[in-house]
């Protein structure tokens, strides 16, 4: 789940609907132990996002090491992800909203289901897919994409993640 939130080519076609309020601009960003995601959105209401108006045009997401994630989100809202190993294969993911109201209004309404209905699903169908993979016979090996200056096809982030796991059990990278 980790691997699969810090590269985004797989935005466009996993998430058709929040692929399309993003641009070209969206970048991910490893800076020590936390990457930055940082993106301009497209006017309109997709999904549970409402853009058009809103006070933060742009998606802003932190990944802070080991696994916490927190997002401002276009349309108001802030929501932090916490994913969290439960076993060798195994994870388990807990969201939590903050909203400057007592009630969340209906566009933060639209907004929450869409974050647990839509994207997570999406996000849970890809990660399980690959697992599969992992134990077909035909898997060997896999190679990690690089290639910062064409973010939305690079898997930089990726690899800057898994050399904080080596530096973290052996002490390097």
């Amino acid at each position: 789940m980790v691997d699969n939130y810090n590269e985004n080519y797989h935005t466009p076609v996993v998430h058709p609907v929040l692929g399309s309020i993003l641009d070209e601009s969206y970048r991910i960003e490893p800076k020590g132990k936390y990457l930055s995601h940082v993106g301009d959105a497209s006017p309109g209401i997709e999904g549970g996002f409402q853009v058009e108006g809103a006070n933060f045009p742009q998606l802003l997401t932190w990944w802070l090491w080991p696994n916490l994630c927190p997002m401002s989100i276009p349309g108001g809202g802030f929501r932090v992800l916490h994913i969290m190993p439960d076993g060798p294969e195994r994870t388990r993911e807990t969201y939590d909203f903050y909203l400057p109201y007592a009630e969340p209004t209906e566009a933060q309404w639209r907004q929450i289901r869409f974050a647990a209905e839509v994207v997570n699903v999406e996000d849970v169908s890809v990660a399980e897919g690959i697992q599969r993979g992992l134990h077909s016979k035909s898997f060997d090996r896999s190679y990690v994409m690089i290639a910062p200056e064409n973010a939305e096809w690079s898997e930089h982030a990726v690899s800057h993640l898994k050399n904080l796991v080596l530096e973290a059990l052996y002490g390097q990278s």
